[in-house]
């Protein structure tokens, strides 16, 4: 699953994962380790994994949403329509410098009679955030808990967030 490369807390990851379910025993691998303060290089393959970029279009195909366009105009009929191994491509590529299109801007009723701005990524920008959520859900834990170290929770401040990076 995971190779050592230096000590404990550095592990590599093997990304030779062919079907969904080793995609799921390597993420449970990356929750239990990441849980442990080991850390991981080799996301970014994982991330480009044809079976992790096929999830994600699952995953957003699935959703609600699904058939709404971005800025681009272009839906997931379009991108379910190519060749699999030409969106696999196509996905793999947009990763090598990968900068988000801006999102739509649409409003939705709210129940009060206001309305509430969203945001439409695009169709490829959502299968992309998929493929990074997929392989680093597991190890966001530990960087939640970092993150959040300089919210204003209750009494925190900076001396108690950088005390808690520590």
């Amino acid at each position: 699953m995971g190779d050592e490369l230096r000590g404990e807390n550095l592990v590599h990851l093997n990304v030779r994962f062919s079907t969904e379910t080793e995609l799921k025993k390597i993420q449970d691998f990356l929750y239990e380790k990441s849980g442990q303060g080991v850390s991981f290089t080799g996301l970014e393959e994982a991330m480009v994994n044809e079976v992790t970029i096929v999830t994600a279009v699952h995953n957003i195909k699935s959703n609600k949403g699904s058939k709404t366009a971005g800025v681009d105009k272009i839906k997931m009929d379009k991108y379910l329509q190519m060749p699999k191994d030409e969106l696999i491509l196509l996905i793999q590529s947009s990763f090598r410098n990968y900068r988000p299109k801006p999102a739509r801007r649409e409003y939705i009723e709210k129940s009060n009679g206001k309305k509430r701005p969203l945001g439409i990524p695009t169709v490829l920008d959502r299968i992309i955030q998929e493929c990074v959520s997929l392989s680093s859900r597991s190890v966001k834990r530990d960087f939640i808990r970092k993150a959040t170290a300089f919210a204003p929770i209750g009494h925190r401040n900076m001396q108690s967030g950088v005390s808690s990076m520590s």
